[in-house]
């Protein structure tokens, strides 16, 4: 009895090896074409972290200190109030802030999806979403002179939101592109 064991063993490894352990397999020209181009898996997660120190230097740098020392008392709990004093101041400043927050984080939106292909665009949303509340609970501290805005967090969202949409769009035009050279007939 042991005998038969010792024969059938290797049998059910060797089908094990052959049946199963296959399908897994990285396709062979995918892997080729990893390899010939790394950077395109790299270069998004290195330009990640450049960009992620630049915004931690902008956004938690030290501050206006004059505003540091009213700056409790001018902290904006109101979702929207900010971004609808600066629409109706209507100056260029104030503007300018309510674009530059958004823009802020369009290039979170843009390298994270990049950086993880995996990941889904409202995961990355999501994650701005959280990276911008963590920047605002700092600034509520004020130690860095910086003030708590809540519309700071919706502006953040919305930039990575449009950072996240640019992306699908582009997937979505280079998987069509890929879909219509495939069913393109071969001309001989």
């Amino acid at each position: 009895m042991t005998a038969n064991v010792e024969t059938t063993a290797p049998k059910a490894i060797d089908r094990l090896r052959t049946r199963i352990l296959p399908a897994r397999r990285v396709r062979p020209a995918r892997a080729a074409k990893e390899r010939r181009r790394p950077f395109l898996r790299i270069g998004p997660f290195l330009l990640l972290l450049v960009y992620l120190a630049i915004m931690a230097a902008v956004t938690l740098g030290p501050g206006d200190p004059e505003a540091a020392a009213g700056a409790a008392a001018s902290d904006n709990f109101t979702p929207f109030a900010e971004i609808n004093r600066s629409l109706d101041d209507g100056s260029l400043r104030a503007l300018a802030q309510v674009l530059g927050n958004a823009l802020l984080f369009v290039p979170f939106g843009v390298l994270v999806p990049l950086s993880f292909p995996r990941l889904r665009v409202l995961t990355a949303v999501l994650a701005a979403a959280a990276a911008s509340a963590c920047v605002e609970l700092v600034q509520l501290t004020h130690l860095a002179g910086r003030m708590f805005d809540i519309d700071d967090v919706i502006l953040n969202v919305t930039g990575a939101f449009l950072g996240g949409l640019l992306v699908a769009v582009w997937r979505g035009i280079t998987a069509l592109a890929r879909l219509v050279r495939r069913s393109e007939p071969v001309r001989t």
